[in-house]
């Protein structure tokens, strides 16, 4: 694994895939994106940072911004420590997700084991 750090950029306005995600295909669109919206975003961008059959173990996040339909998400997730354990390595992970005016809209830490190809490569 070369890259340890992933930054993603998606604008919420995507009205196919919000109406797809929220399951409301023959209503309005809120205003206000739900917070599961991020959580997916940071489920993939993970999942693309740990490689093909990682093990996703656990996250923690924190919002403090709603957010919102036209705006331009820029999400970070990062492998901030790498634990050795008996027959695997635990990567720790830091998130944040920002808007296009540079605010945190949510912050948080995941685990994750990488998969046993990738765990040589990892540090």
């Amino acid at each position: 694994m070369n890259n340890f750090m992933l930054e993603l950029e998606i604008k919420a306005s995507d009205i196919n895939q919000v109406k797809t995600l929220l399951n409301i295909e023959n209503e309005a669109i809120p205003s206000v994106i739900t917070a599961f919206f991020v959580q997916g975003m940071v489920s993939s961008a993970i999942g693309k940072l740990l490689g093909d059959g990682a093990i996703y173990r656990e996250q923690e996040t924190e919002y403090f911004s709603q957010v919102h339909v036209n705006d331009v998400l820029t999400l970070r997730v990062e492998i901030a420590e790498i634990q050795e354990k008996r027959v695997f390595k635990l990567a720790k992970i830091k998130i944040e997700c920002k808007n296009q005016n540079n605010a945190v809209l949510a912050r948080g830490l995941a685990t994750g084991i990488p998969p046993k190809s990738e765990n040589q490569e990892i540090l």
